[in-house]
């Protein structure tokens, strides 16, 4: 990963007492390069401000470090996006668009051999559009829920609580290190407790409609296809194949699948 460097050759003396310690920053990018041979974008950032963390602080209410006048911002390809693909920058980013970052702050020494501090970014965060995402994905789900339709139950049971699972796994990983740029731990922790109570109502009534014959006939259900989707538990962190088929389907639950 590389340094993030100021642009001007001004020492930048308020992050001298804060060397290695974790901030996060938020600027605009004036201009950027595409520097392809390193396989590394270079944002020009403008006016960033930088501050220390508390995940129980949004951003705006964190306790700032220093406002700077320019800094660039190096950041690896495999950095900006998890699969490592190509990417259209122009259609992602654009001259003023705010950008965050995290990272240490750390002592570099410049081409003329003096010495100047900037921040040594991280592994570009991305749980807080992580959870965003889900967050807009759950919505569909229920604006879209079929409570008969087995296929929302395979959805949510081998998709969305298993990344509900993941999501609050990193939440605890991250700590004081969790980007608050839209919400605190304790508004996310809550979110995901929500979450889990929303997709194990649904999920329930689904299997309650295909394993009750009265109910199949009410919605109009033909089959218990519903009946061959294992449960994910949220206790275990595990798929539940004891009450399929009494667990004769495990060993073929791919095939079952393929059927729905």
């Amino acid at each position: 990963m590389t340094l993030l460097k100021t642009k001007t050759k001004k020492s930048r003396d308020a992050l001298r007492p804060y060397i290695g310690q974790f901030v996060l920053g938020l600027g605009w990018i004036s201009d950027w390069e595409d520097i392809k041979d390193k396989k590394t974008m270079r944002f020009y950032i403008q006016q960033p401000t930088i501050k220390l963390p508390n995940k129980e602080e949004v951003y705006e209410n964190l306790q700032t470090v220093s406002t700077e006048h320019h800094i660039n911002l190096f950041i690896s390809y495999k950095d900006m996006v998890d699969d490592g693909s190509e990417i259209e920058w122009s259609k992602i980013y654009g001259k003023y668009t705010q950008v965050s970052f995290c990272g240490y702050i750390e002592e570099y020494i410049r081409k003329d051999g003096s010495v100047d501090y900037g921040v040594r970014p991280t592994k570009q965060s991305h749980l807080h559009n992580d959870l965003l995402s889900l967050q807009n994905l759950l919505t569909k789900v229920l604006d879209t829920y079929a409570p008969k339709d087995a296929s929302s139950l395979y959805m949510i049971e081998t998709e969305i609580k298993p990344e509900i699972v993941r999501l609050e796994k990193e939440l605890e990983v991250a700590g004081e290190c969790l980007p608050t740029f839209y919400h605190t731990y304790s508004y996310y922790k809550k979110e995901i407790q929500d979450w889990k109570e929303c997709m194990t109502t649904l999920t329930n009534f689904i299997r309650s409609i295909h394993s009750n014959r009265a109910m199949r006939r009410k919605y109009k259900v033909q089959n218990k296809s519903a009946l061959l989707i294992p449960t994910f538990s949220f206790e275990t962190n595990k798929f539940d194949y004891s009450k399929i088929n009494n667990g004769s389907v495990k060993n073929n639950k791919k095939k079952s699948f393929a059927t729905l």
